[in-house]
C-alpha cells in the first residue's frame, strides 16, 4: 500500500512542483525584458528549461521533499526548500559564467526566478496547510470539539496554540487567548483574538461558551496562578496548566504535556516529603487533638490523621456545625474512627 501511495504521489508531485518552476522561471524572464522578451532569449529560455527542471526536481528530491508530508509544513521545511533551490541558483549561476552567459538566461532572471520557485513551492505547501487545518479539520470533527482558551499569549501559549489547531484528533478548538498585558488585548495571534485578562475571565469566557481554559504561564508567580484557578473554579470551567519554564525549556510545548493544576503549581516550590512510617508510628493508636477542624486547614488535617488510624481523634471548633461535617465525613469515608 505504501509503494503504490508513493507510486501516485511523487509524479503528482513532479508534477506541480514542474509546472510551478516553468512558471517562475518565464516569469522571471519577462520581468527581466518588461514584458518584451527578443526572441533569442526566449530560444534560450525553451533550450535551458528542460535541464533547469530536472537540476531544481533533483536537489529537491535530494532534502527530502518529495517524503514530506505536504499539509504538515512548518519553518524547517521553507529553510530545506529555501536552501535547495539556492543550491540549483547557484548552480545556474556558476553554469553562466562557465558559458560566459553564452545560451543561457540573463543572471538576473536566475535570481528572480529562484525567489519565485520558492514562493510558489511555500505558497502551495502552506495553502495545503491551511486547506487541512481549517476546512477538512472542521468537517471530520464537527460536534465533539471543545471550545478552548488559552491563558497567557507568549511564545508558550502561541505554540500551544498551533499544536491543537494542527492535530484535530484532540477534539479541542482555540477560540481565544487571555493576557494581562493591555498592549495585547484586541489583537490577534496566529488569528486568534486576545479579548481580555484575568480580572474579567469568568464572564468572557461565560458569554464565548468557553468549556476548558489552559494555563499557559509557565513562569507566572504561584499567586497568579493560585488566583486564576479561584475565578476558573467559581465559574465552573474546566482547565488544565502547562508545566514549568524548566519541563518547556527542555522538551519543548506539547499538548501531551497538559495536566491539571497540582499543589507544586500554587506553592511555587516541590513539596515537602514527610515520613510517613515516623508519622504514622506518632499517630497511631494515640489520641490526637485537633483544634480549628471545622476550617480548610483542619479539615485536612483531620483527614491526613485519620488515615493514620489513631485511637481516638478529638474535634474542637468553635462553630459547632462544622466539626458535625468532618466527623460525618470520616465516618461515611474508611479508615473508620
Amino acid at each position: 500500500m505504501i509503494g503504490s501511495s508513493n507510486a501516485v504521489r511523487v509524479p503528482l508531485l513532479v508534477l506541480a512542483y514542474g509546472t510551478i518552476f516553468a512558471a517562475s522561471s518565464l516569469l522571471a524572464l519577462l520581468l527581466r525584458f518588461d514584458f518584451h522578451v527578443p526572441w533569442e532569449f526566449f530560444e534560450r529560455w525553451m533550450d535551458t528549461l528542460v535541464w533547469v527542471l530536472a537540476l531544481k526536481l533533483a536537489i529537491l528530491g535530494a532534502f527530502g521533499q518529495f517524503r514530506s508530508l505536504l499539509t504538515f509544513f512548518s519553518f524547517p521545511d521553507a529553510k530545506l526548500i529555501f536552501l535547495a533551490l539556492g543550491l540549483a541558483a547557484l548552480v545556474q549561476t556558476a553554469a553562466w559564467f562557465a558559458a560566459d552567459g553564452e545560451g543561457m538566461n540573463p543572471r538576473g532572471a536566475i535570481i528572480v526566478d529562484f525567489l519565485f520557485s520558492f514562493l510558489g513551492v511555500a505558497g502551495m505547501r502552506t495553502g495545503m496547510r491551511v486547506l487541512r487545518e481549517r476546512f477538512l479539520a472542521k468537517r471530520s470533527h464537527p460536534a465533539s470539539r471543545k471550545r478552548v482558551a488559552i491563558l497567557g499569549a507568549g511564545e508558550v501559549g502561541a505554540s500551544l496554540a498551533r499544536e491543537i489547531q494542527s492535530k484535530p484528533g484532540l477534539g479541542m478548538e482555540v477560540v481565544c487567548f487571555l493576557d494581562d498585558d493591555p498592549a495585547k488585548i484586541g489583537r490577534t495571534l496566529h488569528g486568534f483574538r486576545v479579548v481580555g485578562g484575568r480580572e474579567d475571565m469568568a464572564p468572557t469566557l461565560e458569554r464565548l461558551g468557553i468549556s476548558k481554559c489552559i494555563i499557559a504561564m509557565p513562569g507566572a508567580p504561584p499567586a497568579v496562578i493560585s488566583q486564576s484557578v479561584a475565578s476558573l473554579n467559581n465559574a465552573g470551567i474546566d482547565h488544565d496548566i502547562l508545566p514549568s519554564v524548566d519541563c518547556i525549556l527542555n522538551r519543548g510545548v506539547s499538548v501531551s504535556h497538559l495536566r491539571h493544576v497540582s499543589p507544586e503549581d500554587l506553592l511555587g516550590r516541590p513539596p515537602v516529603r514527610l515520613d510517613e512510617d515516623a508519622i504514622s508510628g506518632l499517630i497511631s493508636h494515640s489520641t490526637v487533638l485537633v483544634t480549628g477542624a471545622g476550617g480548610s486547614i483542619g479539615r485536612e488535617l483531620c483527614r491526613q490523621i485519620a488515615s493514620h488510624r489513631p485511637a481516638r481523634l478529638i474535634l474542637v471548633e468553635r462553630a459547632e456545625p462544622a466539626p458535625v461535617d468532618i466527623q460525618q465525613e470520616l465516618w461515611s469515608d474508611p479508615p473508620h474512627i
